[in-house]
């Protein structure tokens, strides 16, 4: 098999490749090749759905360079097992696509919003209905569910060293050994200058003296 390993990131610059990165089921396939490459056949048997459902998103990955054939294998008469690895360990949305007046500004901060945070509380209801999730365990627990929400006041350096620490943690994590027999974990972080502190406290708030 052809030695390839994937470049350190890759940056998404525009809005088709977004799209295609944010779906559910190709972000699945993404993950399965994250640590090694594999054919069709064993993506299917990893993410426990028919091998025939896949080469439509294998393709699309593929030809927006999100992934990459790296062997294809003969097989019995002119069939071929194709093997596939993730083209980076990291994609990273150009930030240029969410500048004011990029069209379709609103759409790719949307469809960002609900791949880390609406599919992430999709993936929190279905593994605490299949007990994957204890909720009754408390973290540091493995089987846990870490789930915080806080407004915290930082000034511009303290919010710069937050930032650099939480990116620093997930590449120690994604850079580590990859082991195919671990469990798979969610993980899921904001963070971001707030407008909360500036809101109404509550509906009545809202409206202006004498503007019932």
């Amino acid at each position: 098999m052809e030695h390839f390993e994937p470049v350190p990131e890759i940056l998404i610059s525009d809005l088709n490749t977004l799209k295609v990165y944010f779906d559910p089921m190709r972000i699945r396939i993404i993950h399965a090749l994250a640590g090694q490459p594999r054919s069709v056949t064993e993506i299917a048997e990893m993410l426990g759905v028919p091998f025939t459902r896949l080469y439509y998103h294998i393709h699309l990955l593929e030809s927006h360079g999100l992934i990459r054939l790296v062997e294809a294998r003969s097989l019995s008469g002119a069939a071929e097992e194709k093997y596939y690895r993730v083209a980076a360990r990291m994609f990273v949305i150009d930030r240029a696509l969410l500048t004011p007046g990029t069209p379709n500004r609103a759409d790719m901060l949307d469809l960002i919003l609900d791949s880390a945070l609406g599919q992430t509380i999709e993936d929190i209801r279905r593994s605490a209905a299949r007990n994957v999730i204890d909720l009754e365990a408390m973290s540091p627990a493995p089987d846990a569910l870490l789930c915080r929400r806080s407004i915290f006041r930082l000034t511009r350096e303290q919010a710069q060293r937050l930032h650099q620490a939480l990116l620093d943690l997930m590449t120690e994590v994604q850079d580590g050994p990859y082991d195919d027999t671990a469990r798979a974990y969610g993980f899921a972080v904001a963070l971001y200058p707030s407008a909360f502190t500036d809101l109404p406290t509550s509906e009545e708030d809202e409206a202006a003296p004498g503007e019932a």
